[in-house]
């Protein structure tokens, strides 16, 4: 990637961690780690707890929440060095990250392009053996502990435990089997007829309001039923925590921690 002569990219890209990203080459693991799937599609909640007894429910963002960086893009980055033939379709990532950063572009329209530029017309089959690599890479080193602590704490006392992400499902549902959440939620990237990826996405970006409105239709009319506690990092997890019994604002900026006040977050430093 060629940054001579424009500073001023240079300087977005890193604070963007791109440029990280780019270096980010993993070397792969080949023990597999595959277990029981989470399909995320819509469940049941009704066998949990006795009757009058209001279940408890854990919600985890993950990017920025239980991880120290953003997993998609790292994702993508850390594919393309280990197909190096994959390089000249995502030669558009750095423009489009700029555009996203400069909000001329929205998060959903970058997914699209990114998924299609460098994951489309394959298949999950292809992309098991980087998949189970990137997570093991994931869990040894990317993962912040006292968010895995908080996770931990909360299924030692068999609380139900909810992986909520706007990255995709071709890599989340393998991290929350290895982190043992009971539902994973996130984006579904849509397959062909043989199974391909095409790019587009299946029920939308599950970013921002999105992601509260996958709650509300999880838990429908037994949301009185549940106290759910919510964690998240970023502006877009807002509504979700608002809506939330607790509502966990992790590791927030200063404008986010006058908005936390205002609504009532709990913050915490992980």
């Amino acid at each position: 990637m060629v940054l001579h002569g424009n500073t001023g990219l240079a300087a977005c890209l890193a604070r963007s961690g791109l440029l990280d990203g780019w270096r980010f080459l993993l070397a792969a693991h080949s023990a597999p780690i595959l277990r029981n799937r989470h399909d995320g599609k819509r469940g049941s909640i009704d066998d949990h707890g006795a009757r009058g007894t209001r279940h408890q429910v854990a919600v985890f963002d993950l990017d920025g929440t239980l991880t120290r960086y953003d997993t998609y893009l790292r994702y993508l980055i850390g594919y393309i060095g280990k197909r190096p033939t994959r390089v000249l379709r995502a030669w558009g990532l750095p423009l489009n990250v700029l555009l996203l950063k400069s909000r001329l572009r929205d998060n959903t329209w970058l997914k699209k392009r990114s998924l299609g530029s460098i994951l489309g017309g394959l298949t999950d089959t292809e992309l098991l053996p980087w998949t189970w690599s990137f997570v093991d890479r994931l869990v040894q080193s990317g993962l912040r502990q006292a968010g895995i602590d908080a996770l931990r704490d909360h299924q030692s006392q068999g609380h139900r435990t909810i992986l909520l992400s706007a990255s995709p499902d071709v890599f989340v549902r393998e991290i929350a089997i290895r982190l043992e959440f009971s539902d994973c939620i996130c984006t579904i990237v849509e397959r062909d007829r043989n199974g391909r990826l095409t790019g587009q996405l299946v029920g939308g970006n599950c970013h921002g309001s999105e992601k509260l409105r996958r709650m509300q239709h999880l838990f429908g009319s037994n949301r009185g039923a549940v106290r759910i506690v919510a964690y998240g990092d970023h502006r877009s997890d807002l509504p979700l925590l608002q809506w939330a019994d607790l509502g966990v604002l992790v590791n927030p900026s200063p404008a986010l921690i006058r908005a936390a006040a205002q609504m009532q977050l709990k913050v915490m430093k992980w």
